[in-house]
Protein backbone atom coordinates (compact mmCIF):
# COMPACT_ATOMS: atom_id res chain seq x y z
CA UNK A 1 0.00 0.00 0.00
CA UNK A 2 1.25 3.29 -0.99
CA UNK A 3 2.57 5.98 1.77
CA UNK A 4 0.47 9.01 1.68
CA UNK A 5 2.62 12.23 2.17
CA UNK A 6 0.60 15.15 3.55
CA UNK A 7 1.66 18.55 2.20
CA UNK A 8 1.24 21.80 3.91
CA UNK A 9 -1.02 24.02 1.84
CA UNK A 10 0.71 27.02 0.01
CA UNK A 11 -0.94 29.99 2.47
CA UNK A 12 -0.65 27.93 5.92
CA UNK A 13 3.03 27.68 4.86
CA UNK A 14 3.15 31.43 4.48
CA UNK A 15 1.20 32.08 7.77
CA UNK A 16 4.49 30.28 9.65
CA UNK A 17 7.10 31.54 8.16
CA UNK A 18 5.49 35.04 8.58
CA UNK A 19 4.90 34.31 12.40
CA UNK A 20 8.30 32.94 12.64
CA UNK A 21 10.14 36.53 13.49
CA UNK A 22 7.64 37.82 15.78
CA UNK A 23 8.07 34.60 17.74
CA UNK A 24 11.55 34.47 18.15
CA UNK A 25 11.15 38.68 19.18
CA UNK A 26 9.07 37.78 21.72
CA UNK A 27 10.85 34.89 23.16
CA UNK A 28 14.02 37.64 22.96
CA UNK A 29 12.12 39.89 24.95
CA UNK A 30 10.41 38.20 28.18
CA UNK A 31 13.28 35.28 28.42
CA UNK A 32 14.61 35.75 31.77
CA UNK A 33 18.03 38.07 31.88
CA UNK A 34 20.77 35.14 31.37
CA UNK A 35 23.84 35.38 29.35
CA UNK A 36 24.42 35.38 26.76
CA UNK A 37 20.99 36.63 26.40
CA UNK A 38 21.30 39.88 28.29
CA UNK A 39 23.42 40.99 25.65
CA UNK A 40 21.58 39.80 22.98
CA UNK A 41 18.69 42.01 24.61
CA UNK A 42 21.56 45.41 25.09
CA UNK A 43 21.30 45.82 21.06
CA UNK A 44 17.57 45.50 20.63
CA UNK A 45 17.05 49.24 19.00
CA UNK A 46 19.62 48.09 16.24
CA UNK A 47 17.67 45.24 15.93
CA UNK A 48 14.18 46.78 15.48
CA UNK A 49 16.09 49.13 12.88
CA UNK A 50 16.88 46.08 10.93
CA UNK A 51 13.48 44.69 11.32
CA UNK A 52 12.04 47.72 9.96
CA UNK A 53 14.27 47.90 7.31
CA UNK A 54 13.38 44.11 6.29
CA UNK A 55 10.14 44.46 6.72
CA UNK A 56 9.92 47.51 4.34
CA UNK A 57 11.95 45.36 1.67
CA UNK A 58 9.69 42.60 1.34
CA UNK A 59 6.99 44.61 1.25
CA UNK A 60 7.99 46.18 -1.40
CA UNK A 61 8.83 42.89 -2.79
CA UNK A 62 5.08 41.55 -2.97
CA UNK A 63 5.45 39.34 -0.05
CA UNK A 64 2.92 41.26 2.16
CA UNK A 65 2.87 38.27 5.26
CA UNK A 66 6.08 38.29 5.79
CA UNK A 67 6.69 42.11 5.40
CA UNK A 68 4.12 42.14 7.72
CA UNK A 69 5.70 39.65 10.37
CA UNK A 70 9.23 41.37 9.97
CA UNK A 71 7.20 44.91 11.50
CA UNK A 72 5.49 43.66 14.29
CA UNK A 73 8.73 41.96 15.32
CA UNK A 74 10.18 45.08 14.69
CA UNK A 75 7.41 46.49 17.53
CA UNK A 76 7.58 43.80 19.87
CA UNK A 77 11.34 44.41 19.92
CA UNK A 78 11.44 47.95 20.84
CA UNK A 79 8.54 47.85 23.08
CA UNK A 80 11.17 47.09 26.21
CA UNK A 81 13.00 50.06 25.05
CA UNK A 82 10.06 52.78 24.79
CA UNK A 83 8.95 51.46 28.06
CA UNK A 84 11.98 51.91 29.69
CA UNK A 85 12.02 55.70 28.02
CA UNK A 86 8.35 56.20 30.01
CA UNK A 87 10.59 56.34 33.37
CA UNK A 88 12.54 58.97 32.78
CA UNK A 89 12.01 63.08 34.61
CA UNK A 90 12.19 66.16 32.57
CA UNK A 91 10.94 69.44 32.70
CA UNK A 92 10.04 69.59 36.36
CA UNK A 93 10.20 73.41 38.33
CA UNK A 94 13.80 73.19 40.12
CA UNK A 95 16.46 74.93 39.72
CA UNK A 96 20.14 73.83 39.11
CA UNK A 97 22.54 73.34 41.57
CA UNK A 98 25.58 70.96 39.84
CA UNK A 99 26.44 70.74 36.30
CA UNK A 100 27.92 67.03 35.90
CA UNK A 101 30.11 65.29 33.11
CA UNK A 102 30.50 61.37 32.34
CA UNK A 103 33.46 60.21 30.56
CA UNK A 104 34.76 56.49 30.09
CA UNK A 105 38.26 57.85 28.83
CA UNK A 106 38.88 54.19 27.47
CA UNK A 107 42.26 53.08 28.86
CA UNK A 108 43.85 52.23 25.36
CA UNK A 109 43.45 55.51 23.82
CA UNK A 110 46.15 58.14 23.18
CA UNK A 111 44.24 61.15 22.85
CA UNK A 112 44.96 62.20 26.28
CA UNK A 113 45.34 66.00 25.35
CA UNK A 114 42.41 66.06 23.48
CA UNK A 115 40.58 64.37 26.58
CA UNK A 116 41.71 67.19 28.52
CA UNK A 117 40.31 69.74 25.94
CA UNK A 118 37.18 68.27 26.18
CA UNK A 119 37.34 67.97 30.01
CA UNK A 120 37.70 71.43 30.04
CA UNK A 121 35.72 72.75 27.68
CA UNK A 122 32.50 71.15 29.30
CA UNK A 123 32.46 73.80 32.14
CA UNK A 124 30.70 70.72 34.35
CA UNK A 125 31.72 71.62 38.20
CA UNK A 126 32.43 67.35 38.50
CA UNK A 127 33.88 65.11 35.56
CA UNK A 128 33.30 60.69 36.82
CA UNK A 129 36.09 59.08 34.48
CA UNK A 130 36.29 55.55 34.07
CA UNK A 131 39.32 53.42 32.73
CA UNK A 132 41.90 55.73 34.12
CA UNK A 133 45.29 53.65 34.47
CA UNK A 134 48.45 55.20 36.25
CA UNK A 135 49.21 57.05 32.80
CA UNK A 136 45.97 58.24 32.37
CA UNK A 137 45.90 59.42 35.82
CA UNK A 138 49.09 61.73 35.62
CA UNK A 139 47.80 62.95 32.49
CA UNK A 140 44.58 64.17 33.71
CA UNK A 141 46.18 65.31 36.95
CA UNK A 142 48.61 67.81 35.38
CA UNK A 143 45.41 68.93 32.54
CA UNK A 144 42.67 69.29 35.04
CA UNK A 145 43.42 69.72 38.90
CA UNK A 146 44.19 73.44 38.04
CA UNK A 147 40.69 74.04 37.51
CA UNK A 148 39.43 71.21 39.31
CA UNK A 149 41.77 71.47 42.75
CA UNK A 150 39.34 68.64 44.37
CA UNK A 151 40.27 64.61 42.94
CA UNK A 152 40.28 61.73 43.82
CA UNK A 153 41.50 58.09 41.78
CA UNK A 154 40.98 54.82 42.77
CA UNK A 155 43.14 52.18 40.94
CA UNK A 156 41.84 49.66 39.84
CA UNK A 157 42.14 45.91 37.07
CA UNK A 158 42.68 47.00 33.51
CA UNK A 159 40.05 49.30 32.43
CA UNK A 160 38.26 49.89 35.80
CA UNK A 161 40.67 52.55 37.21
CA UNK A 162 37.93 55.30 38.18
CA UNK A 163 38.62 59.06 39.49
CA UNK A 164 36.28 62.11 39.95
CA UNK A 165 37.48 65.54 39.77
CA UNK A 166 35.74 68.96 41.28
CA UNK A 167 35.43 72.43 41.20
CA UNK A 168 33.74 72.74 44.09
CA UNK A 169 34.59 71.10 47.50
CA UNK A 170 33.88 67.41 48.61
CA UNK A 171 33.53 66.18 51.85
CA UNK A 172 33.64 62.53 52.90
CA UNK A 173 35.45 60.95 49.77
CA UNK A 174 36.32 57.60 49.63
CA UNK A 175 37.37 55.33 47.08
CA UNK A 176 35.45 51.92 48.50
CA UNK A 177 34.96 48.36 46.64
CA UNK A 178 31.91 47.39 44.58
CA UNK A 179 31.25 43.84 44.67
CA UNK A 180 34.77 43.59 42.84
CA UNK A 181 35.69 47.23 41.04
CA UNK A 182 36.82 50.38 42.43
CA UNK A 183 33.94 53.08 43.05
CA UNK A 184 34.14 56.77 44.30
CA UNK A 185 31.58 58.35 46.44
CA UNK A 186 31.48 61.77 48.10
CA UNK A 187 29.46 64.55 49.73
CA UNK A 188 29.45 67.72 47.47
CA UNK A 189 28.13 70.94 48.94
CA UNK A 190 26.29 72.98 46.64
CA UNK A 191 24.48 76.37 46.48
CA UNK A 192 21.29 74.28 47.96
CA UNK A 193 22.60 71.91 50.69
CA UNK A 194 24.21 69.17 50.35
CA UNK A 195 24.26 66.03 47.70
CA UNK A 196 26.21 62.86 47.19
CA UNK A 197 27.48 61.70 44.32
CA UNK A 198 28.49 57.63 43.52
CA UNK A 199 30.96 57.01 40.19
CA UNK A 200 30.78 53.55 39.48
CA UNK A 201 32.05 51.54 36.63
CA UNK A 202 29.87 47.92 36.50
CA UNK A 203 31.44 44.67 35.33
CA UNK A 204 30.29 44.10 31.67
CA UNK A 205 28.39 40.82 32.07
CA UNK A 206 30.75 39.16 29.41
CA UNK A 207 30.32 35.74 30.81
CA UNK A 208 27.94 34.16 33.88
CA UNK A 209 29.69 34.55 36.73
CA UNK A 210 30.77 38.65 35.21
CA UNK A 211 26.52 39.07 34.80
CA UNK A 212 26.08 37.42 38.46
CA UNK A 213 28.45 39.70 39.46
CA UNK A 214 27.12 43.28 37.90
CA UNK A 215 23.80 42.32 39.27
CA UNK A 216 25.27 42.39 42.52
CA UNK A 217 27.06 45.41 42.44
CA UNK A 218 23.36 47.11 41.99
CA UNK A 219 21.98 45.37 44.87
CA UNK A 220 24.87 47.00 46.63
CA UNK A 221 24.71 49.97 45.00
CA UNK A 222 20.82 50.55 46.02
CA UNK A 223 21.64 49.99 49.69
CA UNK A 224 24.55 52.40 50.00
CA UNK A 225 21.61 54.93 48.21
CA UNK A 226 18.65 53.74 50.38
CA UNK A 227 20.98 54.46 53.52
CA UNK A 228 22.47 58.15 52.29
CA UNK A 229 21.46 60.96 54.62
CA UNK A 230 21.31 63.29 51.94
CA UNK A 231 19.76 63.21 48.08
CA UNK A 232 21.87 61.05 45.74
CA UNK A 233 23.07 60.87 42.04
CA UNK A 234 24.99 58.25 40.52
CA UNK A 235 26.92 57.72 37.82
CA UNK A 236 29.16 56.25 35.31
CA UNK A 237 29.41 53.78 32.99
CA UNK A 238 27.08 50.98 34.30
CA UNK A 239 27.34 48.59 31.71
CA UNK A 240 23.57 48.11 31.98
CA UNK A 241 20.83 49.01 29.87
CA UNK A 242 17.68 50.70 31.23
CA UNK A 243 15.13 47.79 30.07
CA UNK A 244 17.62 45.36 32.16
CA UNK A 245 15.86 43.70 34.69
CA UNK A 246 18.57 45.02 37.26
CA UNK A 247 18.31 48.18 36.47
CA UNK A 248 14.43 48.17 36.82
CA UNK A 249 14.95 46.10 39.95
CA UNK A 250 17.71 48.71 41.24
CA UNK A 251 14.99 51.96 40.29
CA UNK A 252 12.29 50.23 41.86
CA UNK A 253 13.98 49.66 45.03
CA UNK A 254 15.65 53.60 45.23
CA UNK A 255 13.02 55.12 43.58
CA UNK A 256 16.05 56.74 41.69
CA UNK A 257 15.15 58.28 38.34
CA UNK A 258 16.93 59.14 34.82
CA UNK A 259 16.92 62.16 32.92
CA UNK A 260 15.65 62.97 29.31
CA UNK A 261 18.20 60.79 27.55
CA UNK A 262 17.62 57.72 29.69
CA UNK A 263 17.81 55.33 26.70
CA UNK A 264 20.88 57.61 24.70
CA UNK A 265 23.08 55.20 23.22
CA UNK A 266 26.64 55.81 24.48
CA UNK A 267 28.48 52.64 23.39
CA UNK A 268 29.78 51.44 21.05
CA UNK A 269 31.11 54.01 19.19
CA UNK A 270 31.71 53.58 15.01
CA UNK A 271 32.13 56.63 12.50
CA UNK A 272 30.82 58.87 15.30
CA UNK A 273 27.58 56.93 15.99
CA UNK A 274 26.45 54.42 19.20
CA UNK A 275 23.87 52.47 19.54
CA UNK A 276 23.61 50.68 23.31
CA UNK A 277 22.88 53.29 26.05
CA UNK A 278 25.24 52.05 29.08
CA UNK A 279 26.50 55.23 30.65
CA UNK A 280 23.89 57.06 33.51
CA UNK A 281 22.87 59.61 35.16
CA UNK A 282 20.38 58.55 38.09
CA UNK A 283 19.03 60.70 40.87
CA UNK A 284 16.98 60.54 44.01
CA UNK A 285 13.63 61.82 44.15
CA UNK A 286 15.02 65.36 45.57
CA UNK A 287 16.61 65.84 42.69
CA UNK A 288 16.79 65.35 38.67
CA UNK A 289 19.03 65.68 35.88
CA UNK A 290 18.01 68.36 33.15
CA UNK A 291 19.50 69.86 30.13
CA UNK A 292 21.39 66.35 29.15
CA UNK A 293 23.39 65.97 26.32
CA UNK A 294 25.62 63.50 24.78
CA UNK A 295 29.19 64.24 23.34
CA UNK A 296 32.14 62.56 21.44
CA UNK A 297 35.35 61.81 23.48
CA UNK A 298 38.54 61.76 21.31
CA UNK A 299 39.92 58.37 21.15
CA UNK A 300 37.45 56.63 23.25
CA UNK A 301 34.57 53.71 22.42
CA UNK A 302 31.87 55.88 24.24
CA UNK A 303 30.11 59.04 24.33
CA UNK A 304 30.31 61.14 27.30
CA UNK A 305 26.84 62.32 29.21
CA UNK A 306 26.48 65.91 30.19
CA UNK A 307 23.65 67.38 32.78
CA UNK A 308 22.55 69.92 34.80
CA UNK A 309 21.52 68.29 38.18
CA UNK A 310 18.31 70.16 39.38
CA UNK A 311 16.66 70.16 43.04
CA UNK A 312 12.68 70.01 42.93
CA UNK A 313 11.22 72.99 44.10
Amino acid sequence: MPSRRYRISSPIRHCIAASILPLCALLLVVAPDRFPLVNARAFLVPGAVVLVLVGAWLLRKGRSRAGMGALLAALITGMPVVHAGLGKRSGADGSAVLSIAQMNVHEASTSHAQVVGVARSSGADLLSMQEVDEYWWDVLLAGLSEEYPWYIHGAGEKNHGIALFSKVPLDHVEVFDLEGTPAIRAAVRHSGGSMQVITAHLRAPESAAKLEQRNGQWIALAGLVNTAAMPVCLIGDLNTVPWDDAYKQFRSATGMVPGSLATAPTWPVVAGISIVPLDHVLTTPELYPDHMRTFTIPGSDHRGISAQIMAVQ
